[in-house]
Formats: structure tokens, C-alpha cells, sequence
């Protein structure tokens, strides 16, 4: 997508509190998922679309909890808000639903059969929970394994120590990923992940077909698991690992992930 002045009105948020809020319609998509309040025991003061605005202006903005601006619930509030969903699982489910929605908005089979997967080192804090050294980029932290469907959609992320080889985090990423997705047959991958380990792997157990990008059209294909890097790096919480908990750093990923998806999802339907 070219970024001109049809596309920056296409995607402008100045209407909106904060460019992190929630559309009406991005809204829409996401609240069937969220829990509803309980029957029993005290109100719910706070809405679920409040809570999550909260939580998506930490991550866009990288600021700390306690930094919340005081227009928002109590950070205490918005930040068990965030645990919550993380625990349920509700994170990824959300954005697994909505990659489905993008496909099929985008005219695509809803369940996809190529996958594209790639590596990024993330750059570790004091208080990081990985302290891998990638001596490769000279960077202490974590890798993110990603894959995507052919069009740079999210599709599920590991997170490992950067010392590990991409191979040792693809394997790893592959078996929930089949189990999410059993329709996958192909999957393109860079030079990175060449190796007898992960070709039996994605041969043997999976009954996939490998292809490592030497060729051109195989490397623009694969370019767009790297526009699904720069869509992450927008957010700043994700530019470095300020976690103590593994999970934590995933689930500010899959939150990535769920405000992407529902912007693409819901710009994919208007065409209907």
C-alpha cells in the first residue's frame, strides 16, 4: 500500500480521543469476544471498550502502567484488564477470527494454505525476560518467530532466548501452528532456516512443502511477513522487551496483532 493522500484519509484517527481508540466499527468486531459482566456481585463500572483503549494507548505509546493519563480507569484496573484477557486466551482468539474476516473480506479462502515465517531480535531492557545473546546483531534480548498468510496477515508468534537458532524457534512454532491451521501445505521461509532438522520437520511430521527464498518472486512474497515487522514496530512497547514474564511479551504481540487485524478486517467488508 502506497502511502499518499488518499490513504492518509482513508486511515486518518483525528476524530477519534487518541489515534489508539477503537472505531465504532473496529469495536463491533472485537466485543463478541470480550466477556460479559457477571450476574452476580458488584456493577461493572468500567466498559470493556474503555478498558481495552487503555490498554492499546500502552502499547502504541510505550509508556509505563503507572503512566496512564487520568482520563483512562485506574492503571490498576486497565492493566487487570490486560492480565485477564491474556490468561483466557482471548488475545489470540481474537486475532485468529479476524485474520479469518480479513481473508474473506479480501475475496480468500478463510482458512489459508501458505504461510510465511520469519525472525526478529528484539533488543532486551534491566527487567527483560529474555537475556539471549544474538552474536549475529550484536543484540541481547529475544527472537519473535512470525507467521503470516501469503498477504502478511498475523498468524501465531513465538518468542524464545536470541542465542537460539531460527531453527530451534520455527520447530517450535510449527506444531501449534498446524494444530490452528490444518490446512497450511506450503511454507516459505528465508536462508536462515535451511538446515536437515527443520526439512524433516516441516516434511516429515508436517507433510509440508518447504521453499527458501533464492528466488524473486519468492523474495517479494516473502517481504510481506517484513511489513508485518513494521506494522508491529509502530507500536512502542514493542520496540524493546520491558517484561518480566515471557506471556506478557506475547500477549502485548497478540494485542498488535488484534488492533491490525480489526483495522484491515473492517476496511475489508466496507467493500461489501
Amino acid at each position: 500500500m502506497t502511502w499518499n493522500r488518499a490513504t492518509r484519509r482513508k486511515y486518518n484517527r483525528d476524530c477519534l480521543r487518541y489515534p489508539s481508540d477503537l472505531t465504532e466499527d473496529e469495536y463491533r468486531m472485537i466485543a463478541p469476544f470480550l466477556p460479559p459482566a457477571f450476574i452476580r456481585g458488584r456493577p461493572r463500572e468500567w466498559t470493556w471498550r474503555v478498558l481495552l483503549e487503555g490498554v492499546l494507548y500502552v502499547l502504541e505509546n510505550g509508556i509505563a502502567w503507572r503512566a496512564l493519563p487520568k482520563d483512562f480507569p485506574p492503571w490498576q484496573t486497565v492493566y487487570g484488564a490486560f492480565r485477564f484477557l491474556r490468561a483466557t486466551g482471548t488475545l489470540e482468539r481474537i486475532a485468529e477470527c479476524l485474520c479469518r474476516v480479513a481473508r474473506y473480506g479480501a475475496g480468500k479462502p478463510v482458512n489459508p494454505s501458505v504461510a510465511l515465517l520469519d525472525s526478529q531480535t528484539i533488543k532486551t531492557t534491566e527487567t527483560g525476560s529474555f537475556k539471549g545473546y544474538n552474536g549475529h546483531k550484536h543484540i541481547t534480548g529475544y527472537k519473535k518467530q512470525v507467521a503470516t498468510d501469503e498477504d502478511g496477515r498475523y498468524l501465531m508468534a513465538y518468542l524464545h532466548p536470541a542465542n537460539d537458532a531460527e531453527i530451534t524457534g520455527g520447530i517450535a512454532l510449527i506444531a501449534p501452528l498446524t494444530d490452528r491451521y490444518p490446512s497450511l501445505q506450503r511454507l516459505i521461509a528465508d536462508e536462515g532456516y535451511r538446515g536437515e532438522l527443520f526439512f524433516n520437520c516441516v516434511h516429515a511430521v508436517h507433510s509440508w512443502r518447504l521453499f527458501l527464498t533464492g528466488t524473486k518472486p519468492l523474495s517479494q512474497q516473502r517481504a510481506l511477513v517484513e511489513a508485518n515487522h513494521a506494522w508491529f514496530g509502530r507500536n512502542r512497547r514493542l520496540k524493546r522487551d520491558y517484561e518480566r514474564d515471557p506471556a506478557q511479551a506475547l500477549a502485548f504481540n497478540q494485542l498488535a496483532a488484534m488492533k491490525n487485524l480489526s483495522r484491515q478486517a473492517v476496511a475489508a467488508l466496507r467493500r461489501f
